[in-house]
């Protein structure tokens, strides 16, 4: 995996969380304002729809932490491959001394 792939994963997640943060509670908002109609006026559908706004947002508010979750955890790995690759070019050396390229790691082990 390549960092381009792992910081396009994750700013697709990040995307979808501040996409989702808005949008998400656009319904929980309009539906607890129809189910406070609803309860006001004796319809037995508005308690109903309140939960049913509840249980949204709880739902809502799972996928928001699992995006969270996902575009956090690949900026931290991108980053700690990063590191780990400026160590190993820092650290591996050809035979006349010089740095040697990260690309060139795989051809010593085959």
């Amino acid at each position: 995996m390549h960092q381009d792939d792992l910081g396009a994963v994750g700013n697709e997640a990040h995307g979808l969380f501040e996409r989702f943060n808005v949008d998400g509670d656009v319904a929980r908002e309009s539906s607890q304002r129809a189910a406070t109609t609803l309860k006001g006026n004796d319809f037995t559908l508005g308690p109903a729809l309140s939960l049913t706004a509840e249980v949204w947002n709880g739902q809502r508010r799972t996928l928001l932490q699992a995006c969270a979750h996902i575009s956090n955890h690949l900026n931290y790995t991108r980053r700690r491959h990063s590191e780990d690759e400026a160590h190993i070019a820092a650290t591996m050396r050809q035979r006349d001394g010089s740095a040697m390229p990260v690309s060139h790691i795989l051809d010593q082990f085959k």
